[in-house]
């Protein structure tokens, strides 16, 4: 009986485990693909808003919001990246956690239906005056449907709403 209960005990720290390890590998796929990325859209169902603030001396903070769909979104997965050194890990939302859906006119977040996406995330920085960075978004979605669509959009970058 203990050797069962050990070997069920080992099998579930495996499984645990690989699962942590499937998580993170989808998070670099991402981050991968959103780095050789060459093509982007400028059409998508959905407003963006993005801007930077520099917090202290040497870091910066940005925003991503995505909100307002223009049709019903399921199962959105998002991950942001920036051209900038850091060590941080990249805002995402459906990646290491659970996707959400957007539905105009519709909010329950208890049922993982939200008005809007915000990723947020900080870099290192020293001059915000000549800051000249570049942002690039993966969004992915299931229509009403069920058909997947997965763009990448490139953000511009305001100096104004430094």
């Amino acid at each position: 009986m203990k050797k069962l209960i050990v070997s069920f005990l080992i099998i579930i720290c495996l499984v645990g485990c690989e699962q942590k390890k499937e998580e993170s590998t989808l998070y670099e796929q991402y981050v991968e693909e959103l780095e050789q990325q060459t093509t982007f859209v400028d059409d998508y169902p959905f407003l963006i808003e993005a801007s930077t603030e520099q917090i202290t001396d040497d870091e910066v903070m940005y925003h991503v919001i995505i909100d307002s769909p223009q049709e019903a979104l399921y199962q959105v997965k998002a991950m942001v990246i920036h051209d900038q050194k850091t060590e941080d890990i990249y805002p995402s939302i459906g990646v290491l956690d659970a996707p959400v859906n957007l539905i105009p006119g519709y909010i329950k977040e208890e049922e993982g239906c939200v008005k809007g996406i915000a990723l947020v995330g900080y870099f290192p920085y020293q001059d915000s005056s000549s800051l000249d960075v570049s942002f690039r978004l993966m969004v992915e979605w299931q229509d009403q449907k069920g058909v997947s669509h997965k763009i990448y959009i490139l953000l511009p970058f305001d100096k104004e709403n430094t």
